[in-house]
């Protein structure tokens, strides 16, 4: 193999293991939950089906390594019946331009069945 096909078939080889390591993100915005359920974003599990019917402002971000979200309330500290509060949570495991640094310490955490997070007022940030 000459020196130009070697060139070519290292850079070839680079381009497919690049490929096979980049990570499809998915970030959507809907004005409400109505409007998540209507674009099948509950139905895939990307909005959990138990936040309230007059939860707003959702923003969600999703990846093979995890996802976050965060919605307003329609009361202030008002928990979805599945949620309990904790001691702590981790940090998300993804960032977004949405999602506050350092989420996991501005409000009181909580535990909403498979998803971590916390509660600020109206604001629910979560991530699994």
């Amino acid at each position: 193999m000459g020196r130009g096909a070697w060139g070519v078939g290292a850079a070839l080889a680079a381009a497919i293991v690049l490929s096979a390591c980049a990570v499809d993100t998915y970030d959507v915005a809907y004005d409400d939950l109505h409007q998540a359920r209507a674009h099948e974003a509950v139905e895939r599990g990307w909005v959990p089906d138990w936040l309230p019917e007059g939860a707003v402002e959702l923003h969600q971000r999703h990846t093979s390594e995890g996802a976050i979200l965060t919605a307003v309330l329609p009361a202030a500290d008002e928990l979805p019946d599945t949620c309990r509060t904790a001691t702590a949570v981790t940090a998300p495991p993804l960032s977004a331009d949405w999602l506050p640094d350092g989420a996991e310490a501005l409000g009181t955490p909580v535990t909403c069945e498979d998803w971590d997070g916390v509660v600020d007022g109206r604001d629910i940030h979560l991530w699994q």
